[in-house]
């Protein structure tokens, strides 16, 4: 039997391993982006927020009543889109 006619499966699972590698790589990057867009959609409470601008609860206050930072009330209590908090001034050290 000739050698360079035979059938090597061992060739084949290797191939498509690497196919579905592949595969798995750009749905891994596609479900990564997904979730950071998400991420910015998702609400936060006043304390997250201090905390990522570097201001005080009544900064934040002063910032609700000046329209720079609208607030959202969901559930009763007053939430922040994190994508509106990014855009927000921060403080400067």
């Amino acid at each position: 039997m000739d050698k360079l006619n035979e059938f090597n499966p061992f060739s084949e699972i290797g191939e498509r391993l690497s196919y579905l590698t592949g595969q798995i790589d750009n749905l891994t990057r596609i479900h990564m982006q997904s979730i950071q867009s998400k991420d910015l959609d998702r609400y936060i409470d006043y304390k997250e927020v201090i905390k990522i601008l570097g201001i005080t609860r009544q900064t934040l206050y002063n910032y609700e009543k000046a329209k720079i930072i609208v607030p959202y009330v969901l559930g009763g209590e007053k939430k922040y889109k994190l994508s509106e908090i990014q855009n927000a001034p921060q403080r400067k050290d």
